[in-house]
């Protein structure tokens, strides 16, 4: 599904004007968040809680300026076709408000077979950023077209409807192809979106050899799962990403494998057994699912199904015999050392699992006044044990009496309690930026050590900025316009900070002056 990212809105006070009329004044810009430039056009609604109403229209740079307003303060609606409706918090009058809509983009192309010609009734779905869009289904003429896309970078995606057959002549068969037309979710090329609508790409459907990967599901008891489920995932080497954040953390994930996303779905046979019957050669994931369960009468969308994985190296002949067993989601006891951090109730730890695939990743509830905390809905398997930074920093991260910072780690029935161990972090970094609305300034630490977090926060009035509680350590600091509310997941991001980042390192209990340049993201 698309996600939906709400414009970010600054809001700046100036010093108070000598207006001509009795009223008060209120004016701003309007501009998109992709490019930085000002929308004409866009309709603006002032209003306050009491029904009192203005209502004003953008000029050519995207000012507004109202005047002889009753007193009071006032909340903003802004509207305009092909960009997300806009909102300002509540502002006083003789205020300057700066706002940024995020333009709705539509993103059009075709899919051909491998000889040039259009090919019809092919799936096209697009992801980025950990999330997908609903497939569309190529036409006649097999062209596609999605709309309402924000800013961002999308990989594209093309695929048979059905699970595909191998041609008994040669072995081949219609691969998952990537734009453009390459059959490796390493070799595809993201599509950057902006502001423009954009047309023409073409994914040429790929043929490749193939071959079959063939398993059975099984139950806790070893018994076959007759009302479940098998999927299909390729298995992916990343680079350094960045991984969930809080309103002003985030967390940096080190390179290694992960899974992209799903290829195909069946339901397993009567006696457990599925087959994948033409898969390219390549390191897959099978995932199995027991029987559907809801958790609830009122979240029937939420599964709280058995679920389990298996690693399958698939080379040049059919894989067989792969057994995938499920269990039940667990719930992990652990505790949070807080030390002499302050204020720490609301800290705690999650564990997304390594894979990806369960339906409920396990975050836990604040942990309690002694540290203690609960995780339900863990999946059996693989995971990353995150801290969740609150007033302090990892220093180390411990199953049982073993040391797993920054490691995977099996979590199944029995596995002992989780202690994560927290400092207090008390360095801090100030400074300016050479433009003040709509910037966010980034702190990535120089090396991914699953201790340390990232930081951001937003440029206040007269372009300074401030972060406290820092962790000690060498850090890049970079600030950027357009990057909205929420960071983006997405590598060519981290990888633009460490190149134009100022290198910063954080003394415990200091402060650290800086000058950044705002850069506009996506570029």
């Amino acid at each position: 599904m698309n996600e939906r990212i709400l414009p970010w809105i600054f809001i700046a006070a100036l010093a108070p004007s000598l207006p001509a009329q009795t009223g008060g004044t209120l004016e701003g810009t309007v501009v998109s968040r992709a490019t930085g430039a000002g929308i004409p056009g866009v309709s603006v609604t002032l209003y306050t809680r009491q029904a009192v109403r203005y209502t004003a229209i953008t000029d050519a740079t995207g000012g507004f300026r109202v005047t002889d307003m009753s007193p009071g303060t006032y909340e903003g609606r802004y509207e305009k076709p092909r960009f997300a409706d806009g909102r300002s918090a509540a502002a006083a009058l003789n205020s300057k408000l700066h706002v940024e809509m995020t333009p709705q983009v539509k993103l059009s192309g075709r899919v051909t077979d491998s000889a040039g010609k259009p090919a019809p009734n092919v799936a096209v779905d697009w992801f980025r950023d950990g999330a997908g869009s609903q497939a569309f289904v190529t036409g006649d003429d097999g062209s596609f077209m999605f709309d309402n896309l924000e800013p961002g970078s999308y990989t594209l995606r093309a695929r048979p409807r059905a699970i595909p057959k191998p041609s008994s002549a040669d072995g081949t068969s219609v691969a998952t192809t990537y734009y453009p037309s390459v059959t490796s979710l390493a070799e595809a090329r993201p599509i950057l979106v902006r502001g423009d609508d954009l047309s023409g790409y073409e994914i040429r459907l790929q043929t490749v050899p193939v071959h079959a990967i063939r398993g059975v599901v099984l139950d806790e008891n070893g018994k076959p799962v007759t009302e479940g489920y098998a999927w299909l995932l390729p298995v992916i080497q990343q680079s350094e990403r960045i991984g969930g954040s809080s309103s002003d953390h985030f967390e940096l994930w080190p390179a290694g494998q992960a899974t992209g996303p799903e290829e195909f779905r069946m339901a397993t046979r009567e006696d457990g057994t599925f087959e994948f019957p033409a898969v390219p050669s390549g390191d897959w994931r099978v995932v199995g699912q027991g029987r559907r369960i809801p958790m609830s009468k009122d979240a029937p969308f939420i599964d709280i199904s058995p679920t389990g994985s298996e690693l399958v190296l698939l080379g040049r002949q059919d894989v067989e015999g792969i057994q995938v067993r499920v269990a039940p989601y667990l719930s992990i006891t652990g505790v949070a050392d807080f030390g002499d951090v302050p204020n720490h109730p609301a800290g705690g730890f999650s564990a997304p699992p390594a894979d990806g695939q369960s339906s409920l990743p396990p975050v836990g509830p604040p942990a309690q006044r002694d540290g203690t905390i609960r995780l339900s809905n863990v999946s059996p398997g693989l995971h990353r044990i995150v801290p969740v930074y609150v007033n302090g920093y990892s220093t180390a991260v411990f199953l049982g009496g073993l040391d797993v910072t920054g490691q995977m780690v099996t979590l199944a029935p029995g596995s002992p309690s989780i202690r994560v161990v927290y400092k207090a972090a008390a360095g801090k970094v100030t400074g300016t930026s050479d433009k003040c609305d709509g910037v966010t300034v980034m702190l990535v630490p120089q090396q991914a050590d699953g201790k340390t977090p990232g930081r951001m926060t937003q440029c206040q009035a007269g372009g300074t900025f401030e972060i406290s509680g820092v962790a000690p350590g060498d850090y890049y600091a970079a600030a950027f316009e357009g990057l909205g509310p929420t960071y983006p997941r997405d590598p060519a991001l981290l990888t633009r900070v460490r190149s134009i980042g100022a290198r910063v390192k954080v003394e415990q209990s200091a402060a650290t002056p800086l000058e950044l340049k705002a850069t506009r993201w996506p570029q």
